[in-house]
């Protein structure tokens, strides 16, 4: 059991350590933040949008009601 729980461990080290190499980082498009960004306001215009490009991932949040 232990050895099945450090297996596991090393595991998710040797991938979040994959996910953080400058390749990785290379494979994000150059305009991954502004191509999300536009996706998420043509849903909802008044939306709350993050972006980090280095470790390419995007949020967009929307209220349930837009008070612009």
């Amino acid at each position: 059991m232990k050895s099945r729980i450090l297996f596991l461990g090393l595991a998710l080290a040797l991938s979040l350590a994959a996910l953080t190499t400058p390749a990785a980082r290379a494979a994000c498009p150059v305009n991954f933040c502004s191509a999300g960004r536009a996706e998420c306001l043509a849903g909802c215009p008044c939306a709350t949008f993050y972006c980090d490009p280095v470790g390419c991932w995007s949020d967009c949040s929307c209220p349930i009601i837009c008070l612009d």
